[in-house]
């Protein structure tokens, strides 16, 4: 899934190889989404022509590119292999921001590596989001919890992350790729979570008719893929949902597309 390359991407900690990651799957749908964008040339490569894989500082040196090898001396490579790519981490915010509806956005790190992406509200008071993009070491640790203390008090807080699951004292360490996906045929991020829900905070409870979305929805989009009646577009697809849900449950009142395409998307990656 393309949020699951893009977390992989991130983990890496800098600029990588755009000729190692534009044949797998998702790649397309990141370059289409901003998510990843191109940065010059990579600093450095892997040899692996030798006996002895190592690595190796791309240099220019009669008028190609390269790096020198101690076994096989210069070792040219075309363009392609020295394209550098990186996540843009100011664009995965502000769709983050849009996915799940927050106020209060910013749109730059409030404290090291860590951004604020919003705060979201719950019936037990606000829910502070933010991102950190690994947290692997005590250092991340430490600036994730810098910029919690940093910011306006919240009720609760959450950090998301693209890898590692370190914990920040007063926050939930959330994955990507648990809470969001990417729109198919689209730029925008879709929630495949309640981040309420997902760190422990109890719904209301309800003294009328319980919401039966949920499992009609999933019958329906279980059923158009089983029969092969899914449309191409998330967009046609969803309005598709919310007509058979109509035809199949007439007099009541139908979900809106948002809801159907979270459900949707909570399908296509899988939970």
């Amino acid at each position: 899934m393309a949020i699951d390359l893009l977390c992989e991407i991130i983990a890496q900690g800098g600029r990588v190889s755009a000729e190692a990651y534009c044949p797998q799957r998702g790649y397309k749908a990141l370059i289409r989404a901003c998510l990843l964008r191109e940065t010059g040339v990579i600093q450095s490569v892997v040899c692996m022509e030798c006996d002895g894989p190592h690595d190796a500082e791309v240099i220019h040196h009669n008028g190609r590119d390269g790096y020198w090898c101690p076994d096989l001396g210069f070792v040219p490579l075309d363009r392609p292999a020295l394209t550098a790519l990186a996540p843009d981490l100011t664009a995965l915010v502000a769709k983050l921001a849009d996915a799940f509806a927050c106020k209060r956005r910013k749109s730059t790190p409030v404290h090291g590596a860590t951004w604020r992406v919003g705060a979201v509200e719950t019936h037990a008071g606000d829910l502070a989001v933010y991102l950190h993009p690994r947290l692997m070491t005590g250092g991340d640790v430490q600036e994730a919890d810098g910029a919690v203390r940093s910011q306006v008090g919240s009720a609760y807080a959450v950090i998301l992350t693209a890898a590692g699951s370190l914990v920040v004292p007063g926050a939930k360490t959330l994955h990507l790729a648990d809470v969001v996906a990417l729109e198919q045929d689209g730029d925008a991020l879709v929630a495949t979570a309640d981040l309420a829900l997902a760190i422990g905070v109890q719904p209301v409870l309800q003294t009328g008719r319980p919401n039966k979305y949920g499992d009609r929805l999933r019958s329906i989009i279980t059923a158009r893929d089983r029969d092969g009646e899914t449309s191409s577009g998330t967009n046609k697809e969803a309005r598709a949902i919310q007509d058979a849900f109509r035809r199949k449950h007439p007099g009541e009142q139908a979900p809106s597309i948002p809801t159907v395409k979270r459900y949707l998307a909570a399908f296509q990656a899988g939970s």
